[in-house]
């Protein structure tokens, strides 16, 4: 596990060394906060569960949104250190071969984090306060982090085992847009269309969206507690695909 440290500090120094990735995956959530808070503000009682303005109701939702844009695109990062030669060097250290793997996780968690508290941040000055105190927001991050590794690992798995960002990165602009909106981001899952309600429910994205709303307004229900039990299976199943993903490119090398 320092393993895995050291070499995620490398990965987020690079990353904050040229930010402009972290501000694009952020730029969207944040535009979609200001713009559909101001554009829905006045249809709450439509679109909002137990929430005092749809600020506070789309507030989870960008945050986990933010962390599927930050997390889903790691891949094409993993691949970049290939392409450079710097993932040859990384393997003949003497660092256990899962430390590698995880580290490209952890440098995304990192990045998540700050995405998540900056739209936390954008929403309480649009006039959010939310529910669940600050222990719900806490929450929030907490979960958008989890979504982040989720997302984070499957991109990863996708680049280990394609090798190329250009075979995968068609793949993860066809999945994001369709994952966002066959979700309860921006909508309430009662307002929904049925085919999309029920789309909604083997979304990843839908569930770590319900999990974070309900901390953020304090509001836990039976189906809250199974999102998060889902959400943690995505995880371990997520993390398992990266892992043998990661050792049959190794066996490739």
């Amino acid at each position: 596990m320092v393993g895995a440290l050291v070499l995620a500090q490398r990965l987020i120094r690079n990353n904050l060394r040229i930010p402009i990735f972290f501000i694009l995956s952020l730029s969207q959530p944040i535009l979609y906060l200001v713009l559909f808070g101001q554009l829905f503000s006045r249809v709450t009682p439509l679109v909002t569960d137990r929430t005092h303005s749809y600020v506070e109701f789309l507030a989870p939702g960008m945050a986990m949104l933010a962390a599927m844009f930050g997390s889903i695109y790691s891949g094409i990062g993993t691949l970049a250190d290939v392409d450079r030669g710097m993932f040859d060097r990384i393997i003949t250290a003497p660092i256990s071969r899962t430390s590698i793997a995880i580290s490209y996780l952890l440098s995304t968690c990192f990045l998540v984090v700050l995405q998540a508290s900056v739209i936390l941040i954008v929403s309480a000055l649009m006039g959010a306060n939310p529910p669940g105190g600050l222990g719900g927001a806490f929450a929030v991050i907490l979960i958008a982090v989890l979504a982040g590794i989720g997302f984070g690992a499957i991109s990863n798995a996708l680049a280990f085992a394609t090798g190329q960002s250009d075979a995968i990165m068609p793949l993860l602009n066809f999945l994001t847009l369709p994952m966002m909106f066959l979700s309860t981001t921006m909508i309430s899952a009662g307002m929904m269309p049925h085919w999309i309600k029920t789309a909604a429910l083997f979304n990843p994205l839908s569930w770590s969206v319900s999990v974070a709303r309900g901390a953020y307004t304090g509001v836990w229900t039976a189906q809250t507690s199974l999102f998060l039990v889902l959400m943690l299976g995505f995880c371990a199943l997520a993390i398992f695909l990266m892992l043998a993903a990661f050792g049959r490119f190794l066996s490739r090398r």
